[in-house]
């Protein structure tokens, strides 16, 4: 699949040399607005990759092996040769983070240890080399990003344009589950 970003084509380059298989036995699943924009017709520009994995054994055992292999734990070896990184791994106790560099571009990578809900088994859209979170969890995530960050300013409403996005393809506003609600803060005034 080609994107009409050039960044985008650039994040499908790395995504395609991510060990989906090693991710996938984390429970750990590509998500937040990079894969919104990539999975629902790029909508807006988004510069960053996110992905999401349970807090508990999966993110303890994700965290031993980048310990124990760096970024060989995430990455395949036979990965495109324009892909470097250009800083050290900084882990934690609730993210995983690093810039990768493709050609002349930074992005920043996150593997964001998730606590506050179980993730649902992933989506496996054919566009995406690696696991996705599926739509009532990439709803969620984005309800719980707007909670946690709706009065910051630097992010332009870019959670509030993911949900709209999101409006379109599904009423989720009908199977807001229990869990969900328990999830997402509510803001009163």
């Amino acid at each position: 699949m080609t994107f009409k970003y050039l960044l985008h084509n650039q994040i499908l380059r790395v995504l395609q040399a991510i060990d989906h298989d090693f991710l996938l036995s984390c429970e750990t699943y590509f998500g937040g607005g990079t894969m919104l924009v990539m999975a629902y017709g790029e909508y807006r520009l988004s510069r960053d990759i996110d992905f999401l994995c349970p807090y508990g054994e999966p993110f303890s055992r994700l965290r031993r092996a980048i310990y124990d292999r760096g970024y060989d734990a995430i990455f395949r070896a036979d990965r495109d040769s324009g892909i470097q990184f250009p800083r050290e791994i900084r882990t934690d106790r609730d993210a995983i983070r690093f810039p990768v560099q493709i050609d002349e571009t930074l992005i920043k990578f996150e593997i964001v240890a998730e606590g506050r809900i179980e993730l649902n088994p992933p989506a496996l859209p054919s566009w995406s080399p690696v696991a996705c979170l599926d739509l009532v969890d990439q709803v969620t995530e984005k309800l719980m990003a707007n909670g946690d960050r709706w009065a910051d300013a630097s992010t332009n409403g870019r959670d509030l344009i993911d949900l709209a996005r999101l409006k379109l393809v599904t009423d989720f506003r009908r199977w807001r589950s229990p869990r969900q609600r328990q999830s997402i803060p509510v803001l009163s005034h």
